[in-house]
């Protein structure tokens, strides 16, 4: 009986250390579950385009006349993923070009988007929105441009959704 007993209680200690083991496993693989739907949600988050980066929020800017041999940039940056810039233009003293080095680096499209250039519309300059697709990698500036040879000014914001 004590032989019984014995080897019954070795048996007892050889289970619980068993589970204490599959416990630790188990903690551990929760753990990185917990971790996997973490990053699941930021991508998610990601793919949806639903990080918004404010680049410039309502700055007064210089619209360049063509005098200038070249411009300064109301905003450079190198975004981490794909998404979009939406550049809004308000109390434009004068008609402008919005232009944009943004270039989708990973397509091969002749450079198409190496310089994108909008025209405003001549008839108002009071507010107007512009959409640039933007590629993660690659350095974005914009800057604000007119035929004319003098200068103006302009408030912008600029947002990067990603």
């Amino acid at each position: 009986m004590t032989a019984k007993l014995s080897t019954a209680n070795a048996t007892i200690a050889s289970d619980a250390a068993a589970i204490m083991s599959e416990n630790a496993t188990l903690t551990t693989l929760k753990s990185q579950l917990t971790l996997a739907s973490s990053i699941e949600a930021n991508y998610t988050n990601i793919i949806g385009l639903s990080y918004a980066k404010s680049l410039v929020s309502g700055q007064s800017v210089t619209i360049y006349g063509t005098t200038h041999p070249s411009t300064e940039p109301f905003t450079t940056f190198s975004p981490n993923f794909a998404g979009y810039v939406i550049v809004t233009v308000a109390s434009a003293t004068q008609t402008y070009l919005l232009n944009s080095t943004a270039k989708p680096a990973n397509l091969n499209l002749n450079g198409v988007f190496e310089s994108l250039v909008f025209l405003a519309p001549s008839s108002s300059t009071s507010v107007n929105y512009f959409i640039v697709p933007i590629s993660p990698g690659t350095e974005n500036s914009f800057a604000l441009l007119t035929n004319s040879a003098t200068d103006g000014t302009a408030t912008v914001t600029a947002t990067y959704y990603y």
